[in-house]
């Protein structure tokens, strides 16, 4: 958010907005996760009988 006197405050911790997947190589479950708050918190789990191989996050 911008001020009238053009100082920027900023919310939250750096790095937050960030996206991950990390996919299980014995299960094959691709697991989605978004940086808050600096903590990860997963999003969506897609397994493999799924398909995953373009996965999209609105």
């Amino acid at each position: 958010m911008t001020r009238r006197d053009g100082h920027v405050e900023e919310f939250g911790l750096p790095g937050d907005g960030l996206w991950t997947a990390d996919r299980d190589p014995y299960s094959g479950t691709l697991k989605v996760s978004f940086l808050r708050a600096g903590h990860w918190e997963e999003v969506r789990r897609f397994y493999r009988t799924e398909e995953w191989s373009r996965v999209e996050i609105r």
